[in-house]
């Protein structure tokens, strides 16, 4: 699937910002991110949006369209580093 472009839904990760996110980890469900601690690195997607404006953080199924690229990288702000990004993405 590398360098498809391809639909994920899951729940954004709750993290400080909660308005204008161009940037945010999408995760498979709730009970991994908001009550059992952070996710397994294989069940969360580094997710870039095309649109500068960004979207603002919602509990609720999101659906996140985008080029799906493997690429592990390991980042102190995001908990443990990500395998799956979704670049030039955008929410439907």
């Amino acid at each position: 699937m590398d360098g498809r472009d391809v639909l994920l839904k899951g729940y954004i990760y709750p993290g400080k910002q909660q308005q204008g996110l161009t940037q945010f980890l999408l995760v498979r469900d709730q009970g991994d991110c908001c009550f059992g601690g952070n996710p397994k690195i294989t069940d969360r997607v580094l997710v870039q949006l095309a649109d500068p404006a960004g979207i603002d953080f919602t509990p609720h199924l999101t659906k996140v369209a985008g080029r799906f690229r493997v690429q592990p990288a390991g980042t102190a702000d995001l908990a443990g580093g990500v395998l799956y990004h979704l670049d030039n993405a955008s929410v439907r």
